[in-house]
């Protein structure tokens, strides 16, 4: 490209040397702003300034958005990080580049050597121009890396089905995703459902999940009937059950076969499941878990969890001691005395993982707070640790609250039947709620509803 013309600046260089004389770049040359635009001309500033607010204003939206994903909509693979990323890929690349070229035009005009933008002429007052001639070009390269890699998965990948009339789903989908136990909209946890997933292999199930992101994705294997085999998979290994899962799955394939009853076969177990119409005429479903057991948690692995969660043992609810439970998936349970703690307790996602994969914790861990009485229709209030990918909490988990049924009627000895109402979600944005009614013996049965995300 020409940027000299004639001892003037070419046009080319009149409207690309413009960002970097309203960015400073001229007082590295002696240059007031005033000589800079003599030299650029009035309009290309206005039109330059229209860009700068254009380019503001777009950020500031892009983080918006990046900030609302976070926040109500955890388990979708996007951060704040990551939309940083691709603004200063999209905008702050046209930025430098043309910056570089009004460096390169005072180079040539004043004979001044080497130029400003690089590394033997960097001072304080120019380093943060060093910085952005080498930090912002990184960032549009790896920006479209990530684009290039986002767009081959996403090639590669099924494609998604969409609600059909009335909001409901199609009848033969490849890939549903749908939120179960939603307390209001926006609540619940997304599930990822493949209906017909005969000719996948766990390889290729693996990376549907990873894909989709979402905690849990089912797959629904060989029929016979309405029973069926299922197997599921986070986006980072397989787990032997998951209970919001299997409630998504069941009112798809009561959406597509008719409500009634199923049997799942899955690696955990037989699940027996129900479906029905509400009076709003909406689906809901019901499992029942496999028989459930109670454990006692080892000392050394009681101090280091609670170390990990930042928690010390006057922490700890009285009523409910530390201990294992399996519905399903094997889950510690953690009760917390004081909402507070409950609310603003933290911990790190890679220490927990680790402890979780040692122990062969493939659910969450329960924290949950009870504000009353242990009797029958109890109120809990929990948060599910499940840190995996971009996941630190899960919204809705229906083992867990199977599991923790069988802890309250098995460990504490709750007497049974009995029924309670777990809260889940509050904290990450996605408010679910899930009905547990706890018979004398056997399996703990899970209700809730499941729509279209």
């Amino acid at each position: 490209m020409v940027f000299i013309k004639r001892d003037r600046p070419a046009p080319s260089a009149w409207w690309l040397g413009v960002l970097g004389a309203v960015r400073g770049m001229p007082a590295a040359y002696g240059l007031t702003t005033e000589q800079a635009v003599a030299i650029v001309g009035p309009r290309s500033v206005w039109w330059t300034l229209a860009w700068v607010l254009w380019s503001v204003a777009l950020t500031a939206g892009a983080f918006w958005r990046a900030w609302r994903m976070k926040v109500h909509e955890p388990h979708v693979r996007f951060t704040a990080g990551r939309g940083a990323l691709w603004l200063w890929g999209a905008i702050g690349a046209p930025w430098v580049y043309p910056s570089l070229a009004w460096d390169l035009l005072l180079h040539d005009v004043f004979g001044d050597s080497p130029p400003r933008c690089g590394p033997h002429r960097v001072g304080d007052r120019e380093r943060w121009w060093f910085g952005a001639c080498i930090a912002l070009p990184v960032a549009a390269v790896w920006s479209a890396i990530v684009a290039f890699k986002e767009a081959r998965n996403a090639k590669a990948a099924p494609q998604h089905s969409a609600p059909g009339e009335n909001g409901r789903m199609t009848s033969a989908p490849s890939i549903l995703e749908l939120l179960a136990f939603a307390a209001e909209p926006g609540g619940g946890n997304p599930a990822g459902v493949v209906l017909d997933a005969v000719a996948l292999d766990a390889a290729q199930m693996k990376r549907i999940a990873t894909d989709l992101g979402h905690p849990e994705t089912a797959f629904v294997g060989e029929r016979d009937g309405r029973r069926v085999a299922v197997r599921y998979f986070s986006p980072g290994a397989e787990v032997p059950f998951c209970g919001h899962a299997t409630i998504a799955t069941a009112v798809a394939l009561a959406e597509a076969e008719g409500v009634g009853p199923f049997t799942f076969d899955t690696a955990a177990g037989i699940v027996e499941v129900s479906t029905a119409r509400d009076a709003e005429g909406r689906i809901t479903a019901g499992f029942t878990s496999v028989d459930p057991s109670t454990t006692d948690l080892d000392a050394d692995v009681a101090v280091r969890l609670l170390g990990i969660l930042g928690l010390r043992s006057d922490d700890l609810d009285e009523r409910m001691p530390l201990a294992q439970a399996f519905a399903g998936n094997l889950h510690p349970v953690v009760a917390i005395a004081s909402r507070g703690t409950f609310d603003s307790f933290a911990f790190d996602p890679a220490e927990l993982r680790m402890l979780m994969d040692e122990r062969g914790w493939k659910g969450t861990v329960i924290t949950v707070h009870v504000e009353g009485d242990l009797v029958d229709g109890l109120v809990a209030e929990a948060r599910n640790l499940f840190p995996v990918g971009d996941i630190t909490e899960d919204p809705a988990t229906g083992s867990a609250a199977a599991s923790l049924g069988a802890y309250l009627r098995d460990r504490l000895g709750l007497a049974a039947p009995f029924a309670f109402t777990v809260r889940q979600g509050r904290h990450i944005g996605r408010p679910s709620v899930l009905e547990v009614e706890v018979p004398a013996s056997g399996g703990i049965l899970v209700r809730g509803t499941a729509t279209p995300l």
